[in-house]
C-alpha cells in the first residue's frame, strides 16, 4: 500500500525531475537558436506550463482532501504506467539529444528524427506524459485530478502535435 506520504514523496521526486528537464531544455534551446532555430507556438507552450504546474498542485490538493490508498492491482498498474511513461520520456530525450526541448522549434535544414521508436511513432514522449498524468492520480484514488487533467492534456497535446508537424514541415522546406 502507498501511504499519503509515499505518494507525496513520489510526486515531489517527479517535480524535481521536471525542474531538471527544464534546465536541460533551456540549454538545448540556446544551442538550437545558435543554429538558427526559432520557436513556434509560444501560446501553446504557456498552456502546457500552466497545465503541468496546476496538475501537481491538484495532485497535492486532492490528496489532502481525499486520499484513497490503492489496492495491489491498481498500484501495480499505476507503477507500471509510471515506469513505461518515464522510460518513453527519457528515451525521447536521449534519441532527440540536443534537439529535445520543452518548446517547439523549427530547425532550418534539419529533417525530423526518424530512428528508433520515432520511425513508427512520432511522439513517444507524449505517450509517456499521458501515462504519467493518469497514473500519478490513480496511486491515490484522485479521480477528479485524473479526469480533469487527462482531458485538458488531450486538448493541449492535440494543438502541440499540430505545431510539431508544422515545425517538421518548415524545417524540411529549408533543405
Amino acid at each position: 500500500m502507498l501511504s499519503p506520504l509515499g505518494h507525496f514523496v513520489l510526486v515531489m521526486a517527479i517535480v524535481l525531475q521536471r525542474f531538471g528537464e527544464l534546465y536541460l531544455s533551456s540549454s538545448h534551446e540556446k544551442k538550437l537558436q545558435q543554429k538558427g532555430a526559432y520557436e513556434i507556438g509560444a501560446q501553446n507552450y504557456m498552456h502546457m506550463k500552466i497545465l503541468h504546474t496546476t496538475f501537481f498542485f491538484a495532485l497535492m490538493g486532492e490528496a489532502f482532501w481525499h486520499y484513497e490508498p490503492p489496492g495491489k492491482s491498481r498500484m501495480a498498474l499505476a507503477v507500471l504506467m509510471i515506469v513505461i511513461g518515464q522510460t518513453l520520456r527519457i528515451y525521447s530525450m536521449l534519441v532527440l539529444g540536443e534537439r529535445w526541448a520543452t518548446k517547439v522549434f523549427v530547425v532550418p535544414g534539419y529533417p525530423p528524427i526518424r530512428r528508433g521508436l520515432y520511425r513508427y511513432f512520432g511522439h513517444p514522449n507524449y505517450l509517456g506524459v499521458i501515462l504519467e498524468l493518469w497514473a500519478l492520480p490513480m496511486l491515490g484514488g484522485l479521480w477528479w485530478t485524473a479526469i480533469v487533467f487527462a482531458l485538458s492534456n488531450f486538448l493541449v497535446l492535440m494543438q502541440r502535435v499540430k505545431l510539431e508537424e508544422m515545425a517538421f514541415t518548415l524545417s524540411e522546406e529549408k533543405l
